[in-house]
């Protein structure tokens, strides 16, 4: 009997019946040959398990990545489906608003027509056309009401400025069925006053009245003073001058027709 040994392993091998010395050594070589086949396969799966480990690491890095993407895209729709619904509850509200905005722009035209009638007659062509595009912007069906509200804002504005603005310029009017040359001096929408060159006549224009209405000499002094005050020939001191007041609701009379 014959025992041969190889790495890793322990082999006994005994001659059968009537078998010699070569029939164990062709065993014992064909046992050597399976344990390196086992050995290499050991080897090979060895291999593919770390390779399948590291492939699991990275599916669960990917999954955790996504699972936090996913929760990220989330939140974001969650903010923006509230800014959707806030929209939404701004346009009914602004739907709202525009339902009740004309009936507001139109007791605003109605008034305004109101004091530009009863007011002094300055400016009367500029404000005539002011109005009629009122007129024609809270007719026009096509336009949006926010831009409606801003013409009209505007248009606001501009009057609200005649009444802060004191002006004079040269201009000749009709008084007494007599064409004169002087000097217009308007305060605001207070009052509209008239000296002629040589200073001897002066007038006012009349609020929500047609032409002018003649003034005594004494106005016609201190309007003279007021005139040098406003060009700075003269020092500013108080005076006392014949200023109208505008009365809503007065008859309105025909435009005087000044234009500075």
């Amino acid at each position: 009997m014959a025992l041969a040994c190889c790495p890793g392993a322990a082999l006994a091998v005994s001659p059968g019946p009537g078998g010699g010395l070569e029939e164990a050594a062709g065993q014992l070589a064909g046992a050597a040959t399976a344990q390196g086949q086992a050995q290499a396969e050991a080897d090979a799966w060895a291999v593919e398990r770390d390779a399948l480990r590291d492939e699991i690491r990275r599916e669960g890095e990917t999954l955790a990545w996504l699972e936090a993407a996913l929760k990220r895209r989330g939140d974001y729709i969650a903010r923006r489906e509230a800014v959707v619904a806030g929209l939404h509850d701004s346009a009914r509200e602004m739907a709202a608003l525009e339902r009740g905005l004309e009936p507001v722009l139109d007791a605003v035209l109605a008034r305004l027509e109101e004091l530009v009638a009863a007011d002094l007659a300055f400016l009367p062509e500029e404000r005539r056309q002011r109005l009629d595009m009122l007129r024609e912007t809270l007719g026009d069906y096509g336009l949006a009401p926010g831009e409606k509200l801003r013409r009209f804002l505007e248009a606001l504005q501009v009057e609200a400025g005649y009444g802060a603005l004191v002006e004079a310029w040269d201009d000749v009017i009709d008084l007494g069925g007599s064409r004169v040359q002087g000097r217009v001096l308007r305060l605001g929408r207070a009052a509209a006053l008239f000296l002629s060159r040589d200073g001897a006549l002066a007038a006012r224009l009349v609020p929500g009245a047609a032409g002018w209405e003649a003034l005594g000499s004494s106005e016609a002094r201190t309007l003279a003073q007021a005139l040098e005050m406003h060009d700075h020939r003269r020092a500013f001191e108080l005076l006392a001058l014949p200023v109208g007041t505008a009365q809503l609701g007065a008859q309105p009379g025909a435009p005087g027709g000044v234009q500075p």
